[in-house]
């Protein structure tokens, strides 16, 4: 976990970088200290998970059709080879959630999902450019796992190669930002606490999590492997039916500050 000095963030993008969802561009106040994982939640610590507390996933996960990767794939094997350091994937809300409260009862400490607003004052480390290391596309692969020279899809980033192609990679196996957070571009998706809402208006201003709005649809943040440089940004938002597991979601954790 690192803990990240409180603090105040511009949040959004204007029209020119992103789209209407990011709008309007808002000042949000981070007044604790957010203290936050390192990497994102590996497979290793998932399946550790999983054994103690006897929790059942259904063997489903909505796969790639285009690279031929069949029904019934799961966290255990996602249609592409993964080590134990690599981030869990084929993990819904409803199991990153399960996740938070089996540890918070392990360890007597209360951890949860990050809100839309701590993960963006998290990810930008204070920069306000398209990525926290600046705007060049041929850098991201010094910084994340997106879409690469590497890989056969059409949307590749063609300017670098991070050396994965068409899969997750180790968490850490990257830079990190000025916080020393890992992997907040690409790699996986990372759900939210927050309930969906179409733009900023009405948005908290605390940094706490949006719990009105589409409640059936969860924010994800970060882009993943899959992703274009586009969907990578600090900015960029994106949601997800709470329900589905994907090949390319997975999550980080908050562990509260306690009083």
């Amino acid at each position: 976990m690192i803990v990240i000095p409180a603090g105040s963030i511009r949040i959004g993008a204007a029209f020119a970088e992103g789209g209407d969802d990011e709008w309007p561009i808002h000042i949000v106040v981070i007044s604790r200290p957010l203290v936050i994982g390192k990497y994102e939640v590996t497979k290793f610590e998932f399946s550790v998970f999983v054994e103690a507390s006897a929790y059942s996933t259904e063997n489903s996960c909505r796969y790639l059709a285009k690279v031929g990767w069949g029904e019934g794939v799961s966290w255990i094997y996602p249609g592409f080879r993964q080590t134990d350091r690599d981030p869990v994937v084929c993990v819904n809300w409803e199991d990153a959630k399960a996740y938070v409260a089996w540890l918070s009862q392990e360890t007597g400490e209360t951890y949860r999902l990050p809100s839309e607003a701590e993960w963006e004052y998290a990810a930008r480390a204070g920069v306000a450019d398209r990525y926290f290391f600046g705007n060049s596309v041929s850098m991201l692969c010094k910084y994340g796992n997106g879409v690469d020279a590497s890989s056969s899809f059409k949307w590749q980033n063609k300017k670098c190669q991070d050396g994965y192609g068409a899969r997750t990679a180790p968490v850490g196996s990257f830079l990190p930002n000025k916080f020393g957070l890992y992997d907040t571009i690409g790699n996986v998706w990372e759900w939210l606490e927050d309930c969906w809402n179409d733009n900023y208006i009405g948005a908290p201003a605390d940094g706490t999590s949006w719990n009105t709005g589409d409640c059936s649809m969860r924010g994800t943040r970060g882009g993943s492997w899959l992703n274009d440089p586009r969907f990578l940004r600090s900015a960029h938002r994106n949601s997800l039916y709470y329900t589905y597991r994907k090949y390319n979601t997975g999550f980080r954790v908050v562990r509260e500050i306690a009083d």
